[in-house]
């Protein structure tokens, strides 16, 4: 696709991992080489490059989960704005979504300067997305520690708890549990009624999520567990809005609120949010 007469959008490929895990550094954002390459093997023909004179300038990428996808990492570094390339990538992003993968509901996070664009593009506004962070302080008591889990267990759980036809994140949490694994909490006695996934990123500061529990009792305790194992290091934590109990949760266990996005969707809107306590990434839902 031609953006304008210097510039084409490529799908992006392995070798292009580098290249996105460094402007995602930049942007001092949580992605790292790894994530890139799960999500190209995950949607091969998903994501994209823009380029200009044959130099690569920016990227985007998108996940699929069902009937609903994410778009994220949008990012143009700041001496190629103004030339329609970011605008350029949505559009061929968005395309891919609707044309060829025939999902219903495409939603992202967006960051406040760039919600004009996706207003634009027909997106609306859903909520919040909070993003919390955590620094080392005195811990409270955790009764969980991380574990090594079949995905499947993981993936039961998750299906139970979101609940909706339309979503499906049974490979993609395959391969998340599967790169984090040791990283990850489960509660429940004899049915496991939440679980938590807590994994390092780039810059030395840790993300926890997603966290998934059927009540905020559950939620809290698995929250407390990941801060009681690494008491001595930053924590982030992203946080739906409307849960009012995941954000309860955070300021009673000395998270504070950072600079957060809104949370935009494009098509039918799908409520699914009940049960997530904290989500896995910005650009993945």
């Amino acid at each position: 696709m031609k953006v304008d007469k210097m510039s084409e959008i490529k799908i992006m490929t392995k070798n292009d991992a580098d290249f996105a895990t460094g402007l995602t550094n930049l942007e001092k954002w949580a992605n790292r080489k790894s994530d890139f390459e799960r999500l190209i093997k995950l949607n091969p023909n998903g994501n994209f490059v823009a380029f200009e004179n044959d130099k690569r300038v920016a990227i985007i990428t998108s996940a699929i989960f069902g009937k609903l996808a994410f778009v994220g990492n949008l990012i143009v570094p700041q001496k190629y704005r103004g030339k329609g390339i970011g605008r350029g990538l949505m559009e061929h992003a968005l395309k891919y979504l609707g044309e060829r993968k025939k999902v219903s509901t495409i939603e992202l996070d967006g960051d406040f300067p760039a919600v004009e664009l996706y207003r634009k593009l027909g997106f609306r506004d859903k909520y919040f997305s909070f993003r919390f962070c955590r620094k080392p302080a005195d811990s409270p008591s955790g009764e969980i520690e991380a574990s090594i889990v079949d995905p499947c267990q993981i993936i039961e759980i998750d299906n139970r708890l979101i609940n909706v036809p339309k979503i499906s994140r049974d490979k993609f949490l395959t391969e998340f549990i599967s790169l984090h694994n040791g990283q990850v909490y489960v509660t429940g006695e004899n049915k496991s009624s939440g679980y938590s996934v807590v994994r390092k990123c780039f810059g030395d500061y840790y993300v926890v999520g997603p966290t998934m529990a059927e009540n905020p009792k559950d939620a809290e305790l698995l929250i407390q567990s990941v801060i009681n194992n690494y008491s001595l290091e930053v924590i982030y934590a992203g946080v739906p809005e409307i849960n009012r109990d995941a954000v309860e949760i955070m300021l009673n266990n000395g998270f504070h609120y950072e600079q957060p996005s809104l949370r935009m969707y494009l098509g039918g809107k799908i409520d699914y949010e009940k049960n997530i306590y904290t989500i896995i990434s910005g650009d993945v839902g």
